[in-house]
């Protein structure tokens, strides 16, 4: 099985749709694929606590899709599920890398290693360095000022979808309904 996540926040998991292209020609809303965190969640819904719907895609194939029955007692596995949403939004925020001087760096995790390792040496750079942005364009940083600036820049970006994340999984946490849990909307 699959899952993906729409602009609503609702993860939508299915067992027939194999590309996020497929996903988003049966619904537009659709904005990613979650990938591996799901699986252990998937693994854990059972037939009867899914609904079964059939639609076809641009091409005139058939789609099997699931979402889950809103029925009190799944509260628990909705919340599971709300939180890995929130968590798919957050690393996707990342994702989006940030912003200095105009030019986008990367927030990947390769690159978030690579700012640790700039931090910790910046006392032995020569000036000036050069840093690939997120498309892999050369940047040269004048000096350690700078270089400061951008890694503070990075720490901030990084964290702040983190952080807005646990809040929103704290309320996540405290729903004691489905309305309440309904009512928890990630606008980040």
């Amino acid at each position: 099985m699959k899952a993906f996540l729409n602009a609503a926040g609702d993860v939508l998991i299915t067992a027939q749709v194999k590309t996020l292209a497929q996903m988003q020609a049966v619904d537009a809303t659709i904005t990613q694929e979650v990938l591996n965190a799901a699986r252990g969640l998937l693994a854990k819904l059972s037939p009867s606590n899914l609904r079964f719907h059939k639609k076809t895609s641009g091409d005139g194939s058939l789609i099997t899709h699931y979402t889950l029955i809103d029925k009190p007692e799944l509260l628990a596995d909705n919340k599971r599920i709300k939180d890995l949403a929130i968590d798919v939004r957050s690393q996707a925020i990342i994702a989006e890398g940030f912003v200095h001087s105009t030019k986008t760096f990367s927030l990947s995790e390769r690159a978030q290693i690579n700012w640790l390792g700039r931090d910790a040496n910046k006392n032995s750079i020569i000036w000036p360095y050069e840093i690939s942005t997120i498309d892999e364009q050369a940047y040269s940083v004048a000096n350690q000022a700078e270089l400061q600036t951008m890694i503070d820049v990075h720490f901030t970006t990084k964290d702040a979808p983190l952080i807005s994340g646990a809040a929103l999984k704290a309320s996540v946490a405290a729903a004691t309904t489905q309305a309440e849990l309904d009512a928890i909307i990630d606008t980040r």
